[in-house]
């Protein structure tokens, strides 16, 4: 029984372990919501600093070496495509269907997975920019 036991114990470690993010506590920005251990969660389980083998089959080049794909901005590392805070300056041509519209001081917002957005009606595209002030504590 004690075996079982500290099998299963042995193989949540293991597990917890696979699911941190390499590159230490994540690239700062302005990412979403962040929890007990100070990472940034862009949410469906995506962390910044996060490292994946391949790109999503439906992604768009964002810049040199960096990608876009339903909300998640990525950049080429030497061990694959690691997660990013969405680049200040960046424009998009979707952003997630779930995202948020916020009004402050005559413009509106959106914010989808902790990225803050301006819509640009000449270009039809989205572009990153940093959160309206009242939603910036300082």
């Amino acid at each position: 029984m004690k075996t079982i036991i500290i099998l299963g114990l042995m193989s949540s470690l293991l597990l917890s372990s696979c699911a941190a993010p390499r590159g230490g506590m994540g690239g700062g920005g302005h990412g979403g919501g962040g929890n007990a251990d100070g990472l940034i969660l862009l949410g469906a389980g995506v962390v910044i600093g996060s490292i994946i083998a391949t790109l999503p089959k439906k992604h768009a080049p964002a810049g040199p070496d960096q990608y876009y794909s339903n909300g998640v901005f990525y950049r080429n590392s030497p061990n694959g495509y690691e997660v990013i805070a969405a680049p200040i300056g960046v424009r998009v041509n979707q952003i997630p269907t779930n995202h948020r519209v916020v009004r402050y001081e005559h413009r509106i917002y959106y914010n989808a997975r902790g990225s803050w957005y301006i819509y640009d009606h000449h270009l039809q595209q989205y572009q990153v920019v940093a959160p309206p002030e009242r939603m910036n504590p300082r």
